[in-house]
């Protein structure tokens, strides 16, 4: 089962990349061997782990006791739950067992009503124990009766299930190769085939989570989903997470995502968007067998012996910027990360993104967004001068126009070529602010509410005479010969 439990014994840490996975290992029986299958804790916080062979270990206050369940049938415990009056039930390759005070109760298809022996996943809720086995379905132990849901007889299409949870509300789900089953009460079954979320080649399902809101995750060989508690709609979580084979799943109250890699290790992924991978050693599975979360640090059972693991992950910030290390390409020096302004020509990335940026015509501009860094009056920002065959603003064009623009009637620059003056005429009483550039698209004249510029003293060329009528705003440009 999938609770919040806490403990702790033996520290250290690791770091992987730009995190610190910090790592606690608690031994429930002292030893290193067999694995540890589940875990569940009662309403007092005592923690409750089955092992391989047969042991159940109890936790509380501090301290671990032991009980071998049944020295001689030495039953594989594979699932674990508490009751709401603290009886541990504990399925097994040898029937169902229940612990209450040191007292043990065996159920078998001998002396019982159980259909099988052979039993995999146990939940609870209330006097109700939901039962799952390997291939022979559901089953629902309710008082001294057992009721015993199959393809045959049931909305089951599959007889092998992989997980049970139990809603708060007593809403219980079952899975079952790729479907997934929301049960109210034992005639009332809704079901859904998660391959209509999760397209892929085999998106059968591995484990669920039950999250503090009710919503489901839904951790399958081919990716992960959601069920929304409130709407009961299906979210396909593939693109955000990968088609990776994911064995287990948790989602905490800190909104922090964990995913069992199958055969590999483990992924996290905060609510900030920071995201890390563990690789599995003698202390990250590579088979998870249970989550559970308390008080900001997850802990772990699986194919890493007779031990739990507790994981806490710390993103590291050195200089304390507010940009982890991943992310931040000089993560001891706080005036460089991805948010700094960039000082351009000191051979420095402050923005880290990848470049030390030169500005070699200091117009504001770097050389990868100027179009031509050795000319300080063009850059994206300079204002484009028509018809000069000059791409002034960088837009990879040069403007054209004419004084047709200025839709003025009978309007007329001359002389052109021109030596002393250039006269602007128009038949209705306008005068215009004028501006005379030469070839490099620079500003050697202007002059406003005029209709003549004086250009005796500008050295013979061709240049661009820019024309607005301050009335209409509408501008126009006329190219101008000057001869000496």
């Amino acid at each position: 089962m999938k609770q919040l439990i806490s403990f702790c014994l033996l520290c250290l840490g690791i770091q992987s990349f730009a995190q610190n996975l910090n790592i606690q290992s608690d031994f429930p029986g002292g030893q290193t061997w067999p694995f540890l299958w589940d875990m569940d804790q009662d309403n007092e916080g005592n923690l409750y782990v089955c092992s391989q062979l047969g042991w159940l270990f109890i936790k509380t206050n501090g301290s671990w006791q032991e009980y071998e369940i049944d020295p001689i049938a030495d039953p594989e415990i594979l699932g674990l739950s508490v009751d709401d009056v603290g009886t541990v039930w504990m399925s097994s390759d040898n029937g169902l067992y229940a612990f209450n005070t040191g007292n043990i109760t065996h159920y078998t298809t001998e002396n019982s009503g159980l259909p099988t022996n052979n039993l995999r996943k146990v939940s609870t809720y209330g006097d109700q124990v939901w039962i799952g086995t390997w291939t022979e379905g559901l089953i629902l132990k309710q008082g001294d009766d057992f009721t015993h849901f199959t393809s045959n007889n049931s909305s089951l299409n599959y007889n092998s299930i992989t997980d049970i949870e139990v809603k708060s509300n007593g809403r219980v789900v079952v899975t079952a190769n790729k479907d997934i089953y929301f049960i109210d009460n034992p005639t009332n079954w809704l079901v859904h085939n998660i391959a209509e979320t999760i397209a892929g080649t085999d998106p059968r399902i591995n484990d669920i989570y039950i999250d503090h809101s009710s919503n489901v995750w839904i951790a399958t060989r081919h990716g992960i989903a959601r069920n929304n508690n409130g709407t009961n709609s299906f979210q396909n979580l593939v693109p955000d997470y990968g088609t990776l084979n994911y064995s287990s799943v948790i989602f905490t109250p800190e909104l922090d995502l964990w995913l069992g890699e199958f055969s590999e290790g483990m992924h996290y992924f905060d609510s900030n968007g920071e995201q890390a991978y563990f690789e599995n050693n003698e202390d990250v599975p590579s088979q998870v067998f249970d989550f559970i979360y308390y008080q900001d640090t997850l802990r772990v059972v699986g194919n890493i012996g007779a031990k739990i693991s507790l994981l806490t992950v710390e993103f590291i910030d050195n200089d304390n910027d507010g940009y982890f290390a991943a992310e931040d390409c000089d993560d001891n020096n706080p005036e460089i990360n991805p948010a700094a302004e960039e000082i351009y020509n000191n051979d420095i990335d402050e923005n880290c993104d990848g470049l030390a940026q030169i500005d070699a015509d200091n117009d504001g501009f770097p050389e990868e967004e100027d179009c031509n860094d050795g000319n300080p009056n063009i850059n994206p920002d300079a204002e484009e001068i028509p018809n000069n065959d000059i791409d002034e603003d960088c837009d990879g064009m040069d403007l054209i126009t004419s004084i047709n623009d200025l839709q003025l009637p009978d309007l007329r620059i001359y002389p052109n070529p021109a030596s002393e003056q250039i006269i602007i005429e128009t038949s209705i009483s306008r005068k215009f602010n004028l501006a005379l550039f030469n070839a490099n698209g620079q500003q050697v004249r202007a002059k406003e509410n005029a209709i003549d510029m004086n250009v005796s003293d500008i050295d013979a060329g061709i240049y661009l005479l820019k024309i607005e009528d301050p009335i209409t705003n509408l501008k126009g440009s006329q190219q101008i010969l000057i001869q000496h």
